[in-house]
């Protein structure tokens, strides 16, 4: 298990955390980019807003970008919370919605800033099967596969489309054993057929 690779790029949803724990979460992780991709960067949640949540993470030494192409329109957020087939229609109206330059070039960013050191992409909902971020994650690491940048943040066998949309959700990493990250993310590990 040591052997294999890991991802440097993790889903990660704030619900249910205070501002304080989870900048202390990501400092321990190692984050050094958190992409917020929240098309409007409001929180009732205190801390979550884009200008305070900017200013916490840069005082701890984290990039902030917020990249509201890649945002979820509030018309689409609730088949999210819906049945398996509300869900399904609305990851096909989000993938639908990023596919122009403008959402491939934040792609393009994003697996830039993942090969550079840890990277997050950040939105409200915790449970990463019930949130758009699952389809930038799986961007990001297809268009590093196309790219042959992948090496040094996946294991192999991930950029085959059969499997890539089975891998595990991610979140933020609570612990690395073995130079592997484990935890609430996971070592994005293709399910073998």
């Amino acid at each position: 298990m040591a052997s294999r690779q890991h991802c440097r790029i993790v889903g990660i949803g704030y619900q249910g955390s205070d501002l304080d724990t989870f900048i202390n979460r990501m400092l321990g992780d190692g984050l050094r980019t958190l992409v917020d991709v929240r098309l409007t960067p409001i929180s009732r949640k205190p801390g979550f807003s884009k200008r305070r949540l900017a200013d916490a993470l840069a005082a701890n030494g984290i990039d902030y970008i917020h990249l509201p192409v890649l945002g979820n329109p509030k018309w689409n957020r609730p088949g999210f919370a819906g049945s398996q087939a509300e869900l399904a229609q609305a990851l096909a109206v989000y993938r639908e919605l990023i596919n122009h330059p403008d959402a491939f070039a934040a792609i393009d960013l994003i697996a830039e800033k993942a090969l550079t050191g840890l990277t997050g992409v950040l939105c409200f909902e915790a449970d990463e099967h019930r949130c758009h971020r699952q389809v930038v994650l799986k961007r990001v690491l297809d268009r590093l596969a196309a790219s042959g940048r992948n090496g040094d943040l996946c294991p192999a066998g991930i950029e085959d489309p059969k499997h890539a949309e089975d891998v595990p959700p991610l979140g933020l990493v609570t612990h690395v054993e073995s130079g592997v990250m484990v935890g609430t993310a996971h070592v994005l590990q293709p399910t073998l057929a």
